[in-house]
């Protein structure tokens, strides 16, 4: 039986192969697309999955209410983690983390800028990374111990066991020697915590000056618990823990504000951006993620549902014969589903296949880290099998179980109507242009909101400074003279500065706020505090409002204040203010115009520059006249190879630092725009597969309104207009949820643009034409040809 239901259901595909052809093409192109869209969530919603003890650990961060502004910062001071530990019962191990920076590391006379991270002795038995030489239990035990990453070992050492050996760690002149004590597995790809090598955080430069400093929040702090469950009742016993050691917080307490100590789930670490200082991804991004991966995925189910519902009622009669001749409904059904079975599994299987060859592709445009092994993980696996079910089930049951359900009689008397199926047809290509035209409102306005940023001033020249990032390597200070002496009569530079942060998003990706707050004269003020030394107002273009200009003629620290700043801290004169905590300290000795210190979705606060010659500088400034910014690069770069100790140079012009605020934005448009347009693909794949059968059974009809002297422009206009219909009606539905989401969106940004209605009527006009020139081949056709052969037709 099941053999002739094979023959039966490849003998029909093949007849109408190119009907299978389309399905197929749709069928591999939406579990392409969706497969790489829900590979992408699968490998964000996994982040640190791999610990053993993933359900018990946690990350402590402080919820701050302040004036209905909430703040949740996973930044903590070093005593915080003795104290939760030995006050507060439940909890089996601690750990704090303090990394986010590279150092040099130096062994075997190989030097490499790599990650460093210190952490708690308890760290390796707290989370799961796997060591290839010594033991977790003491690998940490000691204060001069390290652990380093096979790949680092391989680097330095080659094939010696790296164990016992002596490694440095930090500049020349400054290092710590440690003694290696393990060799670890590489952090697997999908870990919140990367490093390249591990020492005791008791062992870190400024450790004795911050550990007992409850003021200082530099560090994450993880915790593990003896019982997942003791979560919500620790964080009750915090509220009593919080009011003993941060009582500045609940002083003058105003009953809007809220300050308190929390626990984060490590599984929730990643996938929960709303934590600063914890690096993550924004749920909402992966929610968007699956949401295109199931649009996609139901065009394409769209498309084959109507396909299949056209060509069955073709074979009604069939149904028919064979029901008389005692095929049950089930076994109707089953030959029917069977053939939509094998249409979706070489379309799953030719999608599978398609992302091996564009993984790489995909990976390389969007900055992914995703390896081919994590499609051949069990749990996707099953993901995909499931979705696979689901889509044979939809796409393919559904059409079969309306068929193997036809009236017997009706249908051999040829009485059968289509009036459902196509209210069904119909209901589907509205649906499945309602969200093409929702994806491409999308990217359109995203794409408008994205060049507004780009084009709104910041506040600064970002256009002609370079910026350079000094690394870890090199001593800032020795390099900012040494470019000074270089530079500093050189006709093409107009001034040189350095700052302890970067201006925008560099080569080096590092972002880094240092927010201050104090009390001013009865005012709370919170600010962002920059230490810069040389020309930086000047070299930055900011717009001196008050004051001096030359700040590197002025005294050490002196500060500028931006407006924001100004009106903060007082409406009257404000120069030559103190703010230090001693008399003549920190006065203020100009204000400047506000400029965007952070990207425009950061807190936006005043900005202080405090002028310091005793920083170590993280990052160089020079700009450069215009005409001579080519050839100055050249010489720019002769000047660090000879200098910078083999260090790569990773000088940017400010206008990509800005740019590179806009990263996830960017990448998240360009997924839109991909996915809008695979979307309108497959509509239009559909579309023209579904006119192609209509306009076949409306044949006749055709015909005999040529007899009757209809023309060949009434025949075409009366068929797209058929179509046409339910685009407008698709329209009808996809604009007001395209408003009101894209409004919710933008209320995000500071800077927005005002939503109008001419984009939508561009993508009404353009998805209208489209349509148009897909129905417009087979209507053509049809009104060409001749009655008298369509009239003949059986």
């Amino acid at each position: 039986m099941f053999k002739n239901y094979f023959k039966i259901a490849f003998r029909n595909l093949w007849k109408n192969r190119t009907y299978a052809a389309i399905n197929v093409l749709g069928l591999m192109v939406a579990f392409c697309v969706s497969s790489l869209l829900f590979l992408t969530a699968y490998f964000q919603w996994t982040f640190d999955s791999f610990h053993e003890n993933v359900q018990h650990i946690y990350q402590v961060y402080f919820y701050d209410q302040e004036e209905g502004k909430v703040d949740r910062l996973a930044m903590t001071p070093l005593p915080l983690a003795s104290a939760m530990k030995f006050e507060l019962g439940g909890i089996q191990a601690v750990s704090r983390v303090s990394s986010g920076k590279t150092s040099v590391i130096t062994a075997e006379n190989k030097s490499l800028e790599k990650m460093v991270s210190y952490v708690d002795v308890e760290f390796l038995t707290t989370f799961t990374f796997p060591l290839k030489n010594g033991s977790a239990a003491t690998a940490l035990s000691g204060l001069q111990s390290i652990v380093i990453s096979k790949s680092l070992a391989d680097a330095l050492f080659g094939t010696q066991n790296p164990v016992g050996k002596k490694i440095s760690v930090g500049k020349i002149g400054s290092e710590i020697n440690y003694l290696i004590s393990a060799v670890m597995e590489d952090c697997p790809m999908n870990s919140s915590l990367k490093f390249d090598a591990l020492c005791r955080i008791e062992s870190m430069p400024n450790y004795q000056d911050s550990k007992t400093d409850w003021s200082n929040n530099a560090h994450n702090l993880y915790v593990m618990l003896s019982d997942k469950n003791k979560a919500t009742d620790i964080e009750q016993r915090l509220e009593v823990f919080a009011k003993k050691y941060f009582p500045a917080k609940f002083e003058k307490h105003k009953p809007n504000n809220v300050f308190a100590i929390k626990l984060q789930p490590l599984s929730k670490v990643h996938i929960d951006s709303g934590i600063s200082g914890s690096k993550g991804v924004p749920i909402a991004i992966i929610y968007a993620i699956v949401a295109l991966g199931v649009f996609i995925l139901l065009i394409a189910c769209f498309n084959f549902v109507n396909l299949s519902i056209a060509k069955h009622f073709k074979r009604a009669q069939e149904m028919g014969v064979r029901k008389t001749l005692g095929a049950l409904k089930q076994h109707l059904f089953l030959q029917l589903w069977g053939e939509a079975i094998v249409i979706c599994v070489v379309g799953f299987v030719c999608g599978l296949t398609l992302i091996l060859l564009l993984l790489p592709v995909f990976n390389a445009q969007f900055d992914g880290k995703i390896d081919s092994s994590f499609l051949f993980k069990l749990d996707f696996m099953a993901i995909m099998g499931f979705v696979l079910l689901i889509v044979t089930m939809l796409a393919g049951g559904y059409p079969a179980y309306k068929m193997s359900r036809l009236n017997l009689v009706e249908v051999l008397k040829g009485n059968l109507s289509d009036n459902k199926p196509g209210v069904l047809r119909n209901s589907l290509i509205v649906t499945q242009f309602a969200i093409s035209s929702l994806l491409i409102c999308i990217t359109l306005i995203a794409n408008q909101q994205m060049d507004f940023l780009r084009q709104k001033p910041v506040g600064f020249n970002k256009e002609q400074v370079i910026s350079i990032p000094i690394g870890s390597q090199l001593s800032g200070r020795q390099l900012f003279e040494r470019i000074k002496n270089e530079f500093g009569n050189d006709r093409a530079v107009l001034s040189i500065a350095g700052s302890n942060i970067n201006v925008g998003k560099g080569k080096d990706r590092v972002t880094v706020r240092t927010t201050v707050a104090f009390d001013f004269k009865g005012n709370h003020v919170a600010a962002d505090w920059v230490q810069v030394d040389g020309n930086f107002v000047e070299t930055l273009g900011l717009q001196l409002v008050e004051g001096q200009k030359q700040e590197g003629n002025i005294g050490n620290d002196a500060i500028w204040v931006s407006e924001s700043m100004k009106k903060t801290i007082g409406k009257g004169e404000v120069l030559n203010i103190s703010l230090g905590d001693q008399p003549g300290t920190n006065q203020i000795a100009g204000v400047f115009k506000d400029f965007d210190l952070y990207a425009p979705t950061a807190k936006k606060l005043p900005v202080v520059l405090q002028v310091s010659k005793n920083i170590e500088l993280n990052y160089i400034f020079l700009k450069v006249r215009p005409e001579s910014l080519i050839g100055f690069v050249d010489k720019l770069k002769d000047f660090w190879h000879k200098n910078a100790q083999g260090f790569e140079y990773m000088g940017s012009f400010l206008d990509e630092n800005v740019e590179g605020w806009y990263q996830e934005e960017n990448t998240l448009t360009q997924i839109f725009t991909i996915a809008s347009g695979i979307a309108i693909f497959l509509s239009c794949l559909g579309l023209f597969a579904v006119s192609l059968l209509v306009i076949e059974m409306r044949t006749k009809e055709i015909g005999i309104r040529k007899v009757m002297g209809a023309s060949i422009q009434n025949i075409v206009a009366m068929l797209c207009v058929y179509f046409l219909k339910f685009i407008f009606l698709a329209f009808l539905v996809a604009l007001p949820l395209a408003w009101v989401a894209m409004e919710n969106w933008l209320q995000s940004y500071s800077y927005r643009i005002t939503l109008k209605a001419y984009p939508f009527v561009i993508v009404m006009i353009a998805i209208s034409g489209l349509a148009l020139f897909t129905v417009s081949y087979h209507a053509l056709k049809a009104a060409l040809l001749n009655p008298i052969k369509t009239l003949k037709k059986d």
